[in-house]
């Protein structure tokens, strides 16, 4: 069983606040393209991957100067929330007032821009801690890691799917 992580005190309001706007958000189109994709998954790697995104938005919310690089498992969920494109910009809208873009490929062309992508992938994973109390995955994004597609468990991920929304405010609930 996983643990619900506590949220640092200092932004637990402004936390509530954003969970507020992302309660209504409807995530299953979102996960039933992570179980085509992936029906060999674990239902709870599905709810957790989706609380980690939700989370990772959070951190792009308070910090919108500032290059956050996700986890790879926090930006497969990502590419599969942008491919609906409006449906994702209308949860842009919704969450942020405005159109957050995705930059594919960073860190990709050199190794400065590697380096630079390292450096802002720890920086996330700071935030990540001081926010949140817990770490993140070690691997960051480049847009290019996908896993296996192999078929099991398809039902038992298509039974978490009709839960989705209260299994993942409850992975991200936190005392008021």
């Amino acid at each position: 069983m996983t643990a619900t992580p506590q949220l640092n005190q200092d932004v637990s309001l402004e936390f509530q606040r954003f969970l507020q706007k992302v309660h209504l958000l409807d995530l299953r189109p979102i996960a039933s393209q992570l179980i085509q994709a992936q029906p060999q998954r674990a239902p709870q790697s599905i709810v957790r991957a989706i609380a980690d995104y939700l989370e990772f938005l959070y951190l792009v919310d308070r910090h919108p100067h500032l290059q956050l690089v996700p986890t790879v498992e926090v930006d497969e969920v990502w590419h599969h929330h942008i491919l609906d494109t409006r449906k994702y910009a209308g949860d842009c809208q919704l969450l942020f007032g405005k159109f957050i873009h995705h930059a594919t490929y960073v860190g990709t062309y050199s190794e400065e821009e590697r380096l630079a992508q390292l450096q802002a992938f720890t920086l996330t994973q700071a935030l990540y801690r001081h926010y949140f109390g817990r770490t993140i995955g070690s691997i960051p994004a480049d847009c290019e890691s996908w896993v296996d597609n192999t078929s099991q468990n398809r039902s038992a991920v298509q039974a978490t799917v009709n839960r989705l929304p209260d299994e993942v405010f409850n992975l991200m609930k936190y005392s008021t």
